[in-house]
This record gives structure tokens, sequence and C-alpha cells, in this order.
């Protein structure tokens, strides 16, 4: 049986299989704790949350592994659950996707999730109520019949924005608005994507069929519409000032009711034909690695700030000498590595 998916969170790693099992590891007494078996088709993702836990020190920055409080998995059967880590009960399963699910993704804030399938829609879920909020259809010019197949919420701003990966096309979202405010396209297919943060500057990282991991600073790419959505807060500001508690009461009253009217007629949404989506080339990256001969389909950027030497070691671990064996050293490793 293949793995078709992997995390890890706090003291635990999940992997999951063709076999419908998710296999539970104990990685501090490096040992299997048991199955998780409650899905009907290949699991195709596996994502621990993240509450983003600070460090203590004057530095603080988020750390590098995830709290893990609560796991989500997904498969090809459509159906995401919803684990209780500290006791691996079944909290909660979101039902909708009529196709497999393709990628998964937790807000920063831990509330809402987004996934994507092979029913060519996008879904936003309330993890909180465990039930579904909205359904986003892709159909038309802006994905020329491709399939979603990655999703991503940005970090820094604290998820206002996602994007959603087809196979040589980039949609950005707003997420307070869930509507669609770039397109981009590409010459390369799109085999991974993630955001990662270096030097206080968040990257869009995209990894290509050709072997390049290519890195795009996101804010050259939000800068219009981060000031229009900053007018936009203002207004609504300006607005809520004007009015006394009893309209701001009404008018809550007004919106709990039209969002349960949306998450009734939730299926009504769609990303159309319109002409105002802006469809530009994503253009080149502000660096890039390029060191694979085919495909990067996945990668993983860990950061520690306790060194002192300036040095970073990578090790293999040889299973059959059962020790760690010197792989590389790097005394500048990003400048040293940078096309």
């Amino acid at each position: 049986m293949s793995i078709r998916a992997m995390d890890v969170g706090r003291r635990y790693l999940v992997s999951g299989s063709n076999d419908e099992h998710i296999l539970i590891n104990d990685l501090q007494k490096r040992k299997e704790l048991g199955t998780l078996l409650k899905h009907q088709g290949s699991i195709t993702k596996l994502v621990f949350s993240d509450e983003n836990t600070k460090d203590s020190d004057e530095h603080s920055e988020y750390l590098s592994h995830k709290t893990g409080r609560w796991l989500l998995s997904a498969a090809e059967d459509g159906n995401i659950l919803i684990w209780r880590v500290k006791d691996w009960e079944l909290f909660g399963t979101l039902k909708g996707h009529k196709g497999a699910v393709n990628d998964l993704c937790i807000h920063p804030s831990g509330r809402v999730a987004i996934s994507v399938s092979n029913d060519r829609t996008v879904k936003l879920w309330n993890l909180m109520m465990a039930r579904k909020a909205s359904t986003l259809k892709l159909r038309g010019k802006i994905t020329l019949g491709q399939l979603p197949y990655f999703c991503k919420f940005e970090k820094k701003t604290g998820g206002d924005y996602f994007v959603i990966g087809l196979r040589t096309r980039l949609l950005m979202y707003k997420t307070r608005e869930a509507k669609i405010c770039r397109i981009y396209t590409m010459k390369k297919t799109i085999m991974c994507i993630d955001f990662v943060i270096l030097d206080d500057k968040q990257y869009l990282v995209i990894g290509f069929d050709d072997g390049c991991l290519c890195f795009y600073l996101f804010e050259d790419h939000i800068g219009e519409g981060k000031e229009e959505e900053k007018g936009e807060k203002k207004e609504e500001k300006e607005e809520k000032g004007e009015k006394g508690e009893k309209g701001e009461k009404k008018k809550k009253e007004e919106e709990e009711e039209e969002e349960e009217k949306d998450e009734e007629d939730s299926d009504d949404l769609s990303d159309d034909d319109s002409d105002d989506d802006p469809i530009t080339p994503l253009g080149e990256p502000d660096f890039k690695f390029q060191g694979h001969s085919t495909r990067v389909k996945d990668f993983s950027i860990y950061q520690e700030k306790r060194l002192s030497d300036g040095k970073i070691f990578t090790y293999i671990f040889m299973l059959q000498e059962k020790g760690l064996t010197l792989f590389q050293q790097f005394k500048n490793p990003l400048k040293s590595q940078i096309v």
C-alpha cells in the first residue's frame, strides 16, 4: 500500500494510504499507537490544526511545529473528518463534495477551513459548527477546464487571502468576501504550493514540473487589493459609528439570517466568466532553487533561530548503518543555493 498523505503535529506523525487506514505514530515513544478507519476510499490529505502558538522570548515568532489539537482527514469518498487528538475520537464529518478531495487547508484562526475537489468546487467550512459555510464553483474561462489541486491560506496577515492552484493557473481570493481578486497564468505545471515567511517577508512558494522551486514575494501581488480592503473596512467603521446600538443589533440579526440563507443556497455561488477578473502572467520569481531534474511534488522548510555559528548541517538517516551520516554543510545556505 502506498502512502498518499502525511503530517506532523506536536508529538504525533500520521500517515494515510490507499487502504483507507490512517496510521498514528508517537514520535516521543517511537512506537505505533493504532489506526483510524472511517473513510471509504484512499486517504488524500491529512492536516493538523495550528493555533498559532508563539515563543515566549522577546523575539517571539511562530513555532515551526503545529500545536495539533485537531486532525482533519480527507479522502476519495469526498468526506472530511475532524478528529480530536487528545483521545482520537471522531468529532464531526464534513459532507458536501461529490468527488475526491484533492487538498485541504485550515485558516490560521483554526475556525475555518477550505477544500478543493475533483467536483470542480472550492468549499469553505465552519469548523466551530462542523458544517459547510459556502461553495464556490470553478468553471468557465478562469479554469480552462482544469481541476483544482491545491489550496493554501496566507499566514502573515492572518489568512486574509487564500490561493487555489490549478494545473497552470493560480487563483487568489479575499477570504472575507470569498471572491477572486487575481488570476495568474503559468507556462509550467504546478506541482505544489505553500506560503513561507523569511526575514519577516512572506513568499508564495511554487514547485513546478521542471524541478524548480520558485519564491514570489507575496506583498507584490496583493498591494492593490490590500488598499481596497482597507478602504472598505474604513467605510464600514464609519457606517457603524453613525448607527445606534439598535440599528447595529438589527443589522446583526439580518446578517445572521442572510448567512443561514447563504448556507442553504451555497451551491448557487460560482465564479463566472466576468471580464473584471484580471488574468496576468505570474512573472519571474524573486529567487528560485533549481536542483531537481524533474517535478517537485512537495517541500518543507524548517526555521530555527537558536544557532550561533551560522552553519547548517543536513543529515541522511541510513537504516543499514543505524546512524546519521553527514550529507552536506552550508555556511551560508540561502545565498549559496539561490539561482
